[in-house]
């Protein structure tokens, strides 16, 4: 007796595949139509209000609308000292710094009237 041949998984794969195709089916074509029927029927019971659709369309929508416009907005970022300044100068009372441009500062000295306190009378 010789030893049984080994088949290709193809060949394999092909034999399988014609047993399956010529046996016969497990349910009648009319039991089959029945069945697709009644899962069609369940499923429209069960279906969603249409409501439901139109609310869910308006959420991705406005998530939509918002991500756009949060990456079309610029970031909100603190103004930050002009490049030359580490510090700002200690300044007296009635002193005010103001930066033109990089390079130019402008100080300010307010003082009260003639015969009136710094602080306006006020204590």
């Amino acid at each position: 007796m010789s030893p049984p041949e080994r088949k290709a998984p193809e060949e394999q794969f092909e034999d399988a595949w014609k047993r399956w195709a010529q046996s016969p089916p497990r349910q009648s074509p009319a039991d089959a139509a029945a069945r697709v029927r009644a899962m069609i029927e369940q499923r429209k019971r069960r279906r969603q209000p249409p409501w439901l659709f139109a609310a869910a369309a308006a959420l991705v929508a406005t998530i939509a609308l918002t991500v756009h416009w949060a990456r079309l907005s610029p970031p909100t970022v603190a103004p930050q000292p002009p490049a030359g300044i580490q510090a700002a100068p200690q300044l007296g009372e009635g002193q005010v710094l103001m930066w033109i441009d990089d390079k130019t500062p402008l100080y300010m000295t307010f003082q009260p009237p003639e015969g009136q306190p710094a602080n306006g009378g006020k204590q």
